[in-house]
């Protein structure tokens, strides 16, 4: 670890937890893991070891004696196992520090990475998601159209937002695939929105037919739900703040607990989602919509203002299925909980899609130590009229303590006058 004691303090929380975790991780096997700590600052020779790590210094300001000075410092961290070495960017939240760790560590001392593809068709989205699958697994782009095969040392390949028509060959090609026994995890749109939330229309993609063999069928419906998240909007008048229907929230009661890959999930976001059916039992249903959600065909009016209230057509929505009989396949109705604008706001969602890789290349010790990152606890939606009764009684309940507060004096000087009276 290349470490400078006067780092800047946005960096010293993680600086924290790193040590926590190390020391947590040397105490499992202390003959053969050694944590070493080195001050470049303090000693040429680590300044020396660091660089040739590729680990390069920080520079911040600080103030002394009533001065801006620009200061250079070290937080780096290097894993060395025999002749290999990889270096983790430690200094920024890389989301679950013990995940990366752990990673990091078995993809050194194992001889066979874990290999995943990602074909997406707008990589220009998916930039913290490559980035994430690049440090963990061994990573590489595929196309399923085109004459080009699949990557071959990949076990997994995940396809998001797929809008092209494919002919029968690459359908064959990805039919393969799933015969061969590798994965797939398919994250779909079924139905386009553009930034003006506009319906773009229904996809017009044909891959569909892979897993409708499977007994997988996404549905042209976009899931409104009560449980929503919460989004910021702009309008003529300003932006604001609301709950948006179109954006479903999982919470835990909606999330299957006895599938392996979900573990220590308890909160996704999706965002305009669909509705999956099902017709094999061999399908399992990972996670759906709340029992106050319902669907909307039409796609006339997608704006935050629409009033959405479900009633008695309310009921829950299946969103995310999976399949490990006879085929490794999972199927998501929506691809946007997982690109960029949307994956920074909910870790949990990258987390699900690193669960299902290791979960397809049988990876399944990460699962319980990616599940103890920053969870989110969504507060359940109150109904209105539950909103009004505590506003309510939050309005009247101090103009109450008053009047019985001055009712109380009112008698204590009657009584007072009485007694000396």
């Amino acid at each position: 670890m290349f470490l400078t004691q006067d780092l800047p303090p946005e960096v010293r929380p993680v600086m924290s937890d790193l040590k926590t975790v190390l020391e947590e991780i040397a105490r499992l096997n202390q003959s053969k893991i050694k944590v070493t700590y080195l001050d470049p600052n303090k000693d040429q020779g680590a300044a020396t070891e660091a660089r040739n790590y590729g680990i390069q210094a920080l520079q911040f300001s600080s103030v002394k004696s009533d001065k801006f000075e620009v200061q250079t410092g070290y937080f780096g961290l290097a894993l060395v196992y025999g002749e290999k070495s990889e270096v983790l960017p430690v200094a920024s939240d890389v989301g679950n520090l013990e995940y990366f760790l752990m990673s990091a560590i078995k993809r050194l001392s194992s001889d066979k990475i874990p290999a995943v593809a990602l074909a997406d068709e707008n990589s220009s989205e998916t930039q913290i998601l490559r980035g994430v699958l690049g440090k963990s697994y061994k990573f590489s782009s595929a196309a399923i159209g085109g004459n080009s095969p699949l990557p071959a040392e990949a076990d997994t390949l995940i396809i998001v937002d797929p809008k092209s028509k494919f002919d029968e060959k690459s359908l064959n090609k990805l039919k393969e695939w799933l015969k061969s026994g590798k994965g797939v995890i398919a994250l779909v749109d079924k139905v386009g929105v553009d930034q003006n939330l506009r319906s773009t229309g229904i996809s017009q993609s044909n891959i569909e037919s892979v897993w409708i063999d499977y007994g997988i069928e996404i549905e042209n419906k976009l899931v409104v739900d009560e449980e929503s998240a919460i989004a910021n909007f702009q309008s003529q008048n300003g932006s604001f703040i609301t709950r948006y229907s179109y954006w479903p929230q999982i919470r835990p009661e909606n999330i299957n607990p006895n599938i392996p890959a979900l573990s220590g999930i308890d909160s996704l976001m999706l965002a305009w989602a669909s509705p999956i059916k099902l017709s094999d039992d061999k399908v399992q249903t990972m996670f759906s919509s709340s029992q106050k959600s319902e669907v909307d065909d039409s796609f006339s009016d997608l704006s935050p203002e629409k009033q959405f209230n479900a009633g008695a057509n309310g009921e829950k929505r299946v969103l995310g299925v999976i399949r490990t009989e006879g085929v490794k396949l999972a199927v998501i109705g929506d691809s946007d909980f997982i690109k960029d604008q949307f994956v920074v706001s909910s870790r949990q969602n990258m987390n699900l899609l690193l669960n299902l890789v290791d979960y397809f290349s049988q990876e399944t010790d990460l699962l319980s130590i990616r599940s103890k990152s920053l969870k989110s606890s969504p507060l359940r939606a109150i109904p209105e009229g539950l909103k009004m009764t505590v506003k309510g009684v939050n309005i009247a309940a101090p103009l109450v303590i008053l009047v019985v507060s001055w009712l109380v004096a009112k008698m204590l000087r009657e009584r007072s006058k009485k007694d000396f009276g």
